[in-house]
């Protein structure tokens, strides 16, 4: 039988994974398709992420965070895998309401994804890469064979590159020479962030800057 990769480098308290209690109720709605995939990532990469968990008056530990990792594992578990005891973070709530109001508070998003991100590409983590973690962004890898490139079409404008809502986007490849080079070109969009953080997107920082040349 095959052993599930626990991590537990803090040394947290571990409990067997059914002595967790479920308290989202139906809070989130299950997908299999998801779930398969974090099964994936836990196989692949081991268990890393420790429950969060309140304590109730009689010792029951109940989860604030950790619904869909304890499904996982335990259908893990149904096929073939041993689990071991699992880390959790106990998290202070005053009764079952508050550890409600905790599973409100872990689900609260108050940022949300750039679409425009450079930081995958900046090391070199592809759109399939990132196809194990259900993030749903587009990411264009970094091409290390020239070969791999449709040299006739590079810098040509598609026909049609208006978004769906009316917006128009174009994605430009960008050939680097050397590694330093690209840490260059990294470290200056890093520069135009911070010169101009009211822009949301590269493009608009670039020409902006541009325009001040």
């Amino acid at each position: 039988m095959s052993t599930i990769t626990v991590y537990n480098l803090s040394k947290m308290p571990t409990a067997p994974v059914e002595t967790f209690n479920e308290l989202q109720e139906d809070l989130k709605l299950y997908d299999e398709s998801k779930n398969k995939k974090l099964q994936q990532l836990i196989l692949t990469r081991g268990f890393k992420y420790a429950f969060k968990a309140w304590r109730d008056e009689s010792g029951k530990l109940w989860i604030i965070d950790a619904h869909q990792r304890k499904r996982a594992l335990l259908e893990l578990r149904k096929q073939g895998f041993e689990i071991p005891e699992i880390p959790y973070e106990e998290i202070y709530a005053e009764n079952k309401q508050d550890a409600v109001k905790e599973i409100a508070a872990y689900n609260s998003q108050f940022a949300t994804l750039n679409p425009d991100t450079i930081l995958f590409e900046k090391y070199n983590i592809s759109d399939d890469d990132l196809q194990i973690f259900n993030l749903e962004l587009n990411v264009t890898p970094l091409h290390d064979d020239p070969e791999d490139l449709d040299w006739d079409n590079i810098g040509k404008l598609p026909e049609h590159p208006e978004t769906p809502d009316g917006g128009y986007k174009v994605k430009y490849e960008i050939i680097f020479d050397n590694e330093d080079q690209q840490k260059r070109w990294y470290d200056f969009l890093g520069e135009l962030k911070g010169i101009y953080p009211e822009c949301e997107t590269i493009a608009e920082r670039i020409m902006k800057y541009i325009g001040n040349e």
